[in-house]
């Protein structure tokens, strides 16, 4: 994923469910069925210890502290590695990697104008390389540059530097899965200026390039698809953006992409429910909730906030069960409460 998304993913996964919770009503097309839950999946490993480390070994911590949120530790491992002089014997190109690690880690906590600091020291790098042996590293820089740009909310500079990496992409490394992120990343800055056109347009180009492809690449096509249905939803086209999701979710069953199919199924089932279909809705959130749970790990927020939308279906449906739910759905919220806010 690239430090653009990343800055904008959770943001833009959140806002289409908020944004089907608030709209107005209008009935939607009768919903296909979800699929049968999968086998459960291994949950996610813990981070490990922190010591001396290698150049693979800090550029994995850094990684995984990063998908648990701690940005901050993330920021020492890499600076523990560079100031101990590992990388006096790395190739160029891998210290490169860990200065843009290094300056998404501070980006994502907050320190942008150390961020830019640390991609201008990653910019000198490239300088004295070829140009057609760094274009990889030219276009992990202008993304770079861009995520920074928009934590600052300066939109124009982002479109600037991501359009300038789209036509670095499209003159010489003609490769769908990094073009496609780069569609999705501009297509998302065009999006936060008020270019809703402008952002389906590169959207569309995005998935007739994949369309073009040999090599399936169900990431990038499901996320190109969601995206575009919040886009069609925000319009008012909600038949058309339960369209895209649909289409979304046929590409996480046939890739068996558990967590996107439970992503897709919660967000169906809300959009259902808030368009007048409650039988529809409860199958969609009953799938997402058994999918969740069959993934393993540890119950958050979004399992209770699940269950709570499950609950309240129930009860316009009039089902009995609709009390034992909301019972679940509590429980997990006082559960999520007391591991993020423990007593002292």
């Amino acid at each position: 994923m690239s430090s653009f998304a990343a800055a904008m993913e959770r943001r833009h996964r959140t806002q289409i469910f908020e944004k089907i919770l608030l709209e107005s009503p209008e009935r939607l097309p009768h919903s296909p069925k979800p699929a049968i839950v999968a086998s459960a999946a291994a949950p996610a490993s813990p981070l490990l210890p922190v010591g001396r480390l290698s150049y693979p070994e800090s550029r994995n911590q850094a990684m995984r502290a990063m998908r648990h949120g701690d940005f901050e530790a993330a920021i020492a491992l890499i600076a523990s590695t560079l100031a101990a002089g590992a990388v006096s014997d790395l190739p160029a190109a891998s210290v490169f990697e860990l200065r843009i690690l290094q300056a998404e880690a501070l980006r994502r906590a907050e320190r942008s104008a150390e961020a830019l600091e640390v991609l201008d020291e990653a910019e000198t790098l490239l300088q004295g390389g070829i140009q057609a042996a760094w274009l990889p590293q030219q276009v992990d820089l202008l993304q770079a540059r861009a995520a920074v740009s928009v934590s600052l909310g300066d939109f124009t500079r982002a479109e600037a530097e991501l359009v300038e990496a789209v036509n670095l992409c499209e003159r010489d490394e003609r490769n769908a899965s990094r073009l496609c992120r780069l569609y999705r990343d501009l297509a998302k800055v065009y999006l936060a200026s008020g270019h809703e056109s402008d952002a389906i347009g590169i959207i569309v180009d995005g998935l007739a390039l994949l369309e073009g492809e040999s090599v399936a690449n169900p990431g990038e096509k499901m996320a190109l698809l969601q995206l575009l249905a919040g886009i069609t939803h925000q319009q008012g086209a909600c038949t058309t953006a339960a369209s895209h999701l649909l289409d979304a979710y046929r590409v996480a069953q046939e890739a068996d992409r558990q967590d996107e199919m439970a992503h897709l199924e919660a967000i169906l089932g809300t959009l259902y429910a808030q368009h007048g279909d409650d039988e529809a809705a409860r199958q969609w959130l009953t799938a997402a909730v058994a999918r969740l749970e069959a993934c393993g790990g540890e119950p958050g927020c979004r399992l209770a906030l699940l269950y709570t939308s499950l609950a309240q279906v129930e009860t316009r449906l009039g089902l009995e069960e609709a009390a034992e739910t909301f019972t679940r759905a509590v429980a997990l919220q006082l559960r999520f409460l007391n591991s993020t806010c423990p007593l002292n």
